[in-house]
């Protein structure tokens, strides 16, 4: 549905090429990624819009490197850096997704017609503790352990130095 306007440069002879382009109005496809995302954040990105939108490629003999971005209003899709075999069909990318400014963070991997999407689930689980963790670490709280704002303070302090 997105009007897709780029260049492709290729060079023959040293099976070299590059492909650059930018999309508007992008949507994303209905994927395993796009379920991930309404199941882990909630949020359903059926319909939405993306204004600023490029894919750009990097051919090498039988290697693509890719690197793309999306972004909306309150959506940010991007894989910085990614990888496809032409021979074996394989795909190692990384990918960022950052919607109403949280993030996540993983790889998709394997086949490219069925890869696997996998989750940092180290970082989205570390930003989450520290989250409930500061949240329910009130100086009130701590008082009915006996702690009073300075013991607080200090708990505050190793739980950052904990989790940094």
């Amino acid at each position: 549905k997105a009007k897709l306007v780029g260049t492709f440069k290729y060079d023959f002879l040293r099976s070299f090429g590059r492909f650059t382009s930018t999309l508007n109005q992008a949507e994303l496809l209905n994927t395993y990624l796009r379920g991930v995302i309404k199941e882990i954040r909630g949020v359903n990105l059926r319909g939405e819009r993306y204004t600023h939108t490029y894919f750009n490629a990097t051919f090498y003999k039988n290697l693509v490197d890719i690197n793309f971005k999306a972004q909306s209003k309150s959506v940010l899709l991007s894989i910085p850096s990614g990888k496809i075999n032409q021979v074996s069909n394989k795909i190692d990318a990384y990918y960022k997704v950052k919607v109403d400014n949280r993030n996540l963070e993983g790889k998709i991997m394997g086949d490219l017609f069925d890869p696997e999407i996998t989750l940092d689930s180290s970082k989205y689980i570390q930003k989450n503790m520290m989250s409930i963790m500061k949240d329910n670490m009130s100086t009130d709280g701590m008082s009915e352990f006996g702690m009073g704002k300075k013991e607080s303070n200090m708990m505050r302090g190793m739980m950052d130095g904990f989790f940094d």
